[in-house]
């Protein structure tokens, strides 16, 4: 009946096998599939007339690629309950189709590609592989269970931006570009695998306001810029921070860091300027450069035990700390770590300058290049010195006048 333009179709017993382009490009609206053992490729293939595919109860059915592809009128299908693999294009180009159904493992390549209709994909928790291209285009896809997959091909849910939410707890293999285009996703969790979300997403959604990550290391830019980011959690497992991990990342409120993290990179939370708090984890040894550079809204920071050294520029431009209770570990300041600090107005410190042994002058640590430019922050009228302080150079506190 191929390109017959049949639309109804009369016969005393229900088929048992639909043969290669059958119905394709007809009209044919009701067909009786509770017989059918074989649907062979492309055998509804641009059928307009249908509007549904009920194949749930169809035990042992065989059903071959593309059968229903460019059917744009089927709104509902129900694939049969002991199908593992829905087939390669089984509905693609399906427009008004809304919802379906699946009891198996795999979702084939591009089987759902173009559903530009599909809001729901059900399943029963078995779903492990979503191929090449399988939602592609579903622009209008908003639940879909992925909890449960392990292996995402490329553009598996490209341009599925309506998606609000993914948590990707039993991913192992995630391909370049696999969630191209979801710029919807809201709330994610997910490991990284040592690349940034762009790989996967294109670039950062632009509405992710909370993210998980799972794994062991957060790659250096894996979040930079992601300006609507709000708040942010690593797993017990992370143990790295990358370089400029988060720079940028403009509304970045809530930070929640493991004691497992051992190593925090140069720039990592710099220009996150609504950070507010940071309880930095016990077992990190180093405040790197430019780690909370330009953050602007900071205003408390928990230094560990452990931590020994503070990088240059480490708080440059803090400009909500009214004050500053170093520890009597640290043995290293760097280079205008406080530069910018303009509201300071109190600071204990274990030594002038640099470290105990090289004293230098206090402006160091705040941008000056030599003593006689001592350029305290302006509202900073007290230094306390602890007791690990044993020796002050000539000049250290030349020209601070405000201190009191």
């Amino acid at each position: 009946f191929y390109r017959s333009g049949l639309e109804k179709l009369n016969i005393n017993v229900a088929p048992t096998k639909v043969g290669r382009y059958a119905f394709a490009e007809t009209a044919i609206s009701d067909f009786d599939f509770s017989a059918v053992k074989e649907i062979e490729p492309y055998a509804f293939a641009d059928c307009t007339g249908l509007e549904s595919v009920w194949l749930n109860t169809n035990i042992g059915v065989i059903v071959g690629e593309g059968a229903f592809k460019g059917c744009r009128n089927v709104t509902r299908a129900a694939l049969p309950d002991d199908m593992t693999i829905v087939p390669d294009k089984l509905f693609s180009g399906a427009a008004k189709l809304t919802e379906v159904s699946f009891n198996g493992f795999t979702v084939g390549v591009e089987s759902f590609f173009d559903c530009r209709a599909l809001t729901s994909f059900a399943h029963t928790g078995h779903l492990r592989m979503v191929k090449e291209g399988a939602f592609d285009v579903c622009v209008n896809l908003q639940s879909v269970d992925l909890s449960g997959v392990e292996n995402f091909e490329k553009r598996a849910f490209g341009d599925c931006r309506s998606i609000p939410e993914m948590y990707l707890f039993s991913v192992i293999s995630l391909a370049q570009s696999a969630f191209y285009g979801c710029s919807g996703v809201q709330r994610l969790s997910m490991p990284l695998f040592d690349n940034n979300l762009a790989y996967y997403f294109g670039e950062t959604p632009s509405s992710l306001a909370v993210m998980e990550v799972l794994d062991d290391s957060v790659p250096d830019s894996a979040f930079s810029g992601a300006v609507s980011l709000v708040e942010v959690s690593l797993g017990n497992q992370a143990t790295t921070i990358g370089n400029d991990a988060f720079a940028n990342c403009q509304n970045l409120q809530k930070l929640t860091l493991p004691d497992t993290v051992r190593s925090i990179g140069t720039g990592a939370f710099a220009g996150c300027s609504s950070l507010l708090s940071v309880d930095l984890p016990a077992s990190i040894n180093k405040i790197s450069d430019r780690m909370f550079a330009d953050c602007t809204s900071l205003n408390e920071v928990v230094i560990g035990e452990k931590v020994t050294s503070i990088g240059n520029n480490a708080f440059a431009n803090c400009m909500s700390f009214q004050s500053f209770y170093m520890p009597d570990q640290i043995e290293t300041i760097g280079f205008a770590a406080f530069s910018g600090c303009e509201n300071l107005t109190y600071m204990k410190l274990p030594f002038v300058g640099y470290s105990a042994s090289d004293h230098t002058y206090i402006g160091y640590i705040f941008g000056a290049d030599s003593f006689p430019d001592n350029a305290l922050p302006r509202k900073l009228n007290a230094i306390e010195l602890s007791n690990k302080c044993r020796a002050i150079d000539y000049g250290a506190f030349m020209n601070c006048n405000n201190l009191g």
